[in-house]
């Protein structure tokens, strides 16, 4: 408990001395110590510790305002303060985001209510009496609750057996809910308020608890807390009597260290006696926290504190100490070492002290020791021997006389010299060759005298670094290249050696030529006296398999001596010797020298055969099976029956000695392979086509692949004389001179020159005409054939010849006369022809028909007068009219002589003598009987003109539709 209270103490002592530093120092905002750096913080923080509380007194109002400046000193467990509930409230300033303290340890948020623990300050309590405590805890951004309010959550531990220990360990209790806890966990709440009840059940005297309270929203202010249930019945009480804290005197011998006592009465004068052992006695007034500070103390123990308080309450004693001392355990060096190589010496002794030493007697130089109490001092390629010598080692301004020594020797290194690679051929072709590494050893020493060195062979830098895996020798490689690392000791003292960071020289096995194995060859015997010319570089490529024939030459030979040796190489082509002939193989690696001549291979003569020995040139013509439609006469196809060349093939040799095959390319002739299967019914698949014809030995020779006959046939598809006569031609008949055409001529449009032609009628196969053209006289199915006189191919098309005449026209009015439409009905027959389709004109108007009944046709809306009607047949055959009358009247007149309506007459009477018109004003008075093929009335009455008007006539006439006698009235207007 009393190293806790001593970190509390010098915490508040720390605060106070730097507020007071006011009155010295200009005024520094608490903004402004926020943007200060770490180290210029704690800068501060030491100089307002040393200063001492008499210079300047603050009151309790002015320190309070002015803590917010700093972060509070127990923002960590390990720093916490103690809170005395019976001295009623403690307000404190809070941590804020400002302060840049880090949140309180994750195990404690997983182990209580917190969702998260920002801006942690942490306060404990010792129980001094048993019963309930009830802690309220607020706050707000202004000091005393004002200003805004702000969100407080806390957790509560415990009991422990003292604070330390509440710092060990979170995860011994748990919560599921606000103020719902459970194992250590006492209370915790995370709700949003900014006041909190935390709450001990049977707390017992002796026990201790721990506070954590976070500031949620990060915003400076205060925190206050207050011992609610202090005056109840049976509650219980917190532990405030005074207590000893001190802070170590910085250096070996220093007077800086400082004695608190905290707790007592605030601003109160205290006479403190104690023993340092000597009994001691000072005056001191308590500041307005309740603490004295003893100042300018050493190391020591101070026992029987006694600030008479009175009451029951015992100080404790306190010891101070500079744990400031350093021991030095042992110096060790890497050596001996070889020149070039760094000379490492190692010191161990107390961690973070620092060691002074020397270096062959020059100046002083220090290492400090790390947190394990080792420090390295490197002499970078030292070439001679090196001697350190430790003269101090000292921990803060606390020295230690040293006076150990070592010395590192430096031995002679030996040096590698430049050996060049091990090359050979791979003879097995299996990747494997022995190798004598000793070879090597004289270009490795060079100079050296070989009896002071051993030198060892290796596969990596590792092994000859390590000197472990030492090749024998002979050495067997499996690898095309093999890199060697070489190693060399001095036999005299093993710490010496050379080893080179780059292997030394390659270990290089070269393979042999990987040629494929060719084909014998086989040529035809024409002129069968045994011999003939081979293309012995024909099989170059083959053998080289992908090989570059710029790095290997293929050379053949006669025997395998000159094979081996590379001698006596065959020209090509080559005639040869015997049937069958060996021809050896010999492949050489122009860059290695290495050599394969394990290859050979057969020549042989075979008597072949001979396919249109005549030379004449073989063809198949048939004709195409369809018409010509594309334009392209390359895709015709049709079936051919290839064995019909056989003979002349063979050109009298016997078949039974030879079998024929057909193939659709030259590779496939070559090849012996995809030959035609059923060459009896071959569709060409281009036009024309050539197909290749292999004639071989039958039965064959063994090994024959080269000795057959060949030669070509072209298919030819012919295409059929197309031509295409009309479907129906018309013959007209009974005409009447009207008709616009003349007898059809059935013509193929093909020339007479290469065709041939048979005309037929209605199936009969007399032949009516053998001309390219016929002009038919009479109907009937008429049909043709054409016959292309080269090609043979025909081709046969048909037509029908029909009747056809001159129209029989009637034509009739079917309306009434005066009628609002006046209808004439026309109607055509035909005259003997066999077909009837015919159009209709009014009064030389537009062609009309009914389709399909197109042997009528009506016109309605028809004017008055004579019209017109005309009809003809619409396949040339001629035409027919007839007139018909329609009887009307107009409806005005306008007699201004300007040519037009300049009188009132009815058209269409002029057939009509008997018909009798008479004229009356609107009052009934006759004014003129106008004749029915006269010019009409003028508008004129006994010379006067008459007036615009509506005037009546009657008028006596015959129906013309029926040749009744009938009367008609009606009106029209005369406009002027």
């Amino acid at each position: 408990m009393h190293n806790m209270k001593s970190i509390i103490l010098l915490s508040t002592v720390l605060l106070l001395a730097f507020f007071k530093l006011e009155a010295q120092k200009p005024t520094i905002t608490n903004d402004e110590f926020a943007q200060l750096s770490d180290s210029e913080r704690l800068e501060i923080k030491e100089a307002a510790r040393l200063l001492t509380l008499e210079k300047v007194k603050l009151d309790k109002t002015d320190m309070t305002a002015r803590l917010n400046m700093l972060p509070p000193d127990n923002n960590t467990c390990d720093k916490s303060n103690i809170f005395c509930a019976d001295n009623g409230s403690l307000e404190f300033p809070n941590s804020s985001t400002a302060d840049n303290v880090p949140p309180a340890p994750n195990e404690a948020v997983t182990n209580s209510c917190l969702g998260s623990a920002p801006n942690p300050v942490w306060y404990f309590i010792q129980i001094a009496q048993d019963g309930e405590i009830i802690i309220e805890i607020t706050q707000s951004t202004g000091a005393g609750g004002t200003g805004t309010q702000l969100d407080v959550d806390y957790v509560c531990w415990g009991p422990f057996a003292n604070a330390s220990e509440s710092c060990i360990d979170f995860s011994t209790g748990a919560c599921t809910a606000d103020h719902t806890c459970t194992g250590t966990v006492v209370d915790c709440s995370f709700s949003g308020n900014a006041q909190e009840t935390a709450t001990i059940p049977n707390a017992q005297a002796g026990e201790y608890y721990m506070f954590l309270i976070t500031n949620f929203a990060g915003n400076a202010g205060f925190i206050t807390l207050n011992q609610t249930n202090g005056t109840e019945t049976d509650s219980g009480a917190t532990d405030c009597c005074p207590y000893v804290s001190g802070v170590n005197p910085t250096t070996c011998e220093g007077a800086d260290g400082i004695i608190e006592i905290s707790l007592l009465q605030p601003d109160t004068e205290y006479t403190i006696t104690y023993n340092d052992p000597n009994p001691q006695s000072v005056t001191l007034t308590s500041n307005a926290s309740g603490v004295v500070q003893i100042t300018g103390v050493s190391s020591g123990t101070y026992t029987n504190f006694n600030a008479s308080t009175g009451g029951t309450c015992e100080l404790d004693d306190i010891t101070l100490s500079t744990d400031s001392s350093a021991s030095f355990n042992s110096l060790t060096v890497n050596g001996p070492i070889c020149p070039g190589d760094d000379a490492i010496f190692t010191v161990n002794g107390t961690a973070d002290a620092t060691v002074t030493y020397t270096i062959n007697g020059g100046a002083d130089q220090t290492v400090v020791l790390d947190a394990s109490g080792n420090g390295v001092v490197t002499i970078n390629g030292a070439t001679e021997n090196q001697t350190i010598l430790l003269s101090n080692i000292a921990l803060a301004s606390c020295n230690t006389p040293l006076t150990d020594t070592v010395v590192v020797e430096i031995l002679a290194k030996p040096t590698i010299g430049t050996a060049p690679d091990m090359v050979t051929c791979d003879i097995d072709n299996d990747n494997v060759e022995s190798f004598d590494l000793g070879s090597q050893t004289a270009a490795i020493l060079g100079t050296q005298p070989a009896a002071n060195y051993t030198i060892t062979y290796h596969l990596t830098l590792a092994a000859a670094n390590a000197g472990t895996g030492a090749l024998p020798n002979p050495f067997i490689s499996e690898l095309e290249t093999q890199p060697i690392f070489v190693r060399i000791q001095d036999v005299s003292n093993a710490n010496c050696f050379n080893v080179s960071a780059n292997a030394v020289f390659n270990l290089i096995i070269n393979q042999l030529p990987s040629p494929a194995t060719p084909e014998n060859l086989i040529e035809c015997d024409e002129d069968n006296n045994g011999s003939a010319d081979f293309d012995l570089d024909s099989q170059t490529s083959f053998i080289l398999n992908n090989l570059d024939p710029a790095i290997y030459t293929v050379t053949y030979h006669a025997s395998k001596a000159d094979a081996d040796a590379g001698e006596n190489a065959l020209t090509s082509p080559y005639l040869n010797t015997s049937s069958p002939q060996t021809i050896y193989v010999n492949i050489t690696n122009n860059d290695t020298g290495c050599v394969n001549s394990s290859l050979n291979f057969v020549i042989e003569t075979y008597v072949g055969a001979v396919a249109n020995s005549d030379g004449e040139p073989l063809n198949i013509s048939v004709c195409d099976d369809n018409l010509e439609t594309d334009g392209d006469t390359t895709n015709d196809s049709n079936t051919f029956d290839l064995t019909l060349l056989n003979p002349e093939i063979l050109d009298g040799q016997n078949p039974a000695d030879f079998t024929i095959s057909f193939y659709a390319s030259e590779d496939d002739l070559n090849a012996g392979t995809n030959a035609i299967a059923n060459p009896n019914s071959y569709n060409n698949t281009v036009n024309p086509q050539t197909v290749y014809i292999r004639i071989d030995n039958d039965p064959p020779v063994s090994g024959d692949t080269n000795c057959f006959g060949s030669t070509t046939a072209t298919l030819n598809v012919n295409p059929l004389p197309f031509f295409d006569l009309e479907d129906l031609y018309y013959l007209c008949i009974n005409t009447n001179g009207t008709e616009v055409i003349s007898d059809p001529i059935l013509d193929t449009e093909l020339s007479a020159s290469n065709h041939t032609f048979e005309w037929t009628l209605d199936g009969d196969v007399t032949v009516i005409s053998t001309d390219s053209s016929y002009t038919a006289n009479a109907p009937g199915n008429y049909s043709v054939t054409a016959t292309n006189t080269a090609t043979g191919c025909e081709y046969t098309d048909t037509t029908v010849v029909v009747l056809s005449s001159p129209p029989v026209l009637t034509a009739n009015l079917i309306s009434l006369a005066f009628s609002s439409n006046n209808i004439i009905h026309a109607t055509a027959v035909t005259n003997g022809g066999e077909v009837s389709d015919y159009e209709f004109s009014l009064d030389a108007g537009p062609w009309v028909s009914n389709l399909p009944d197109n042997g009528s046709y009506t016109f309605d809306n028809v004017s008055a007068g004579e019209h017109t009607i005309t009809a003809r047949d619409i396949h040339g055959c001629g035409i027919s009219s007839t007139t018909v009358f329609v009887l009307d009247y107009p409806l005005y007149f306008t007699p201004n002589n300007d040519g037009y309506h300049d009188t009132w007459y009815i058209e269409g009477l002029e057939n009509q003598p008997d018909a009798q018109i008479r004229i009356f004003d609107r009052f009934g008075k006759l004014l003129k009987q106008v004749s029915s093929v006269g010019k009409g009335w003028d508008g004129v009455y006994n010379g006067k003109l008459l007036p615009s008007s509506d005037y009546w006539f009657t008028l006596e006439y015959r129906e013309p539709k029926d040749d009744v006698r009938k009367t008609f009235t009606a009106h029209f207007a005369l406009k002027r």
